[in-house]
């Protein structure tokens, strides 16, 4: 199996043990705030969201996966409080919230808006498919994949997409 994190965050700027040193932000409820003297705005926080979900499709797509199951499924509320952003949340999401539950197998088309539900705080799992692949999620804005596949092109795409993607091993691991 072969592992990588892949997140917004520059390797540059980690100390010698691992640990991300500049200011940035790291999760939806950062909008609106200043991070190393820029204030983040909602667009910014789509298109990184955006790149994230279209790296996982790149490698569901290299693998030719066409469902993922949820596993270790967390909510962390009853319902998705949409007031903030309600222009951000389709139907579609909310109705994938209100349902999932564990082992759901997730199709490729409801993917993204899993992805979105997990990057916005609103539940938390990890996406797996048998010993093809798997995905999981960290705090603040980490994502973790493996694969039984090298996958150099689809990290080399992700790389020029402008994420940052490093060899190690998800913490997440049973």
């Amino acid at each position: 199996m072969c592992y990588w994190r892949i997140t917004k965050y520059n390797p540059i700027y980690r100390n010698k043990y691992g640990a991300f040193l500049k200011e940035e932000w790291t999760s939806i409820f950062h909008v609106g705030k200043i991070f190393d003297g820029k204030k983040v705005s909602l667009n910014e926080y789509l298109l990184i969201e955006e790149l994230y979900i279209k790296a996982i499709i790149e490698f569901i797509n290299f693998l030719k996966i066409s469902s993922l199951k949820v596993c270790g499924l967390e909510k962390y509320q009853e319902s998705i409080q949409t007031d903030k952003y309600p222009e951000i949340y389709t139907i579609q999401m909310i109705e994938i919230f209100k349902t999932i539950k564990n082992e759901d197998d997730i199709s490729v088309n409801k993917i993204g808006d899993l992805v979105k539900l997990i990057l916005r705080e609103h539940l938390w799992c990890k996406l797996e498919n048998e010993n093809k692949m798997f995905i999981h999620f960290g705090y603040d804005y980490y994502m973790y994949i493996g694969s039984d596949s090298k996958c150099d092109y689809i990290i080399n795409k992700i790389e020029h997409m402008g994420l940052f993607v490093e060899k190690i091993k998800s913490p997440y691991l049973e």
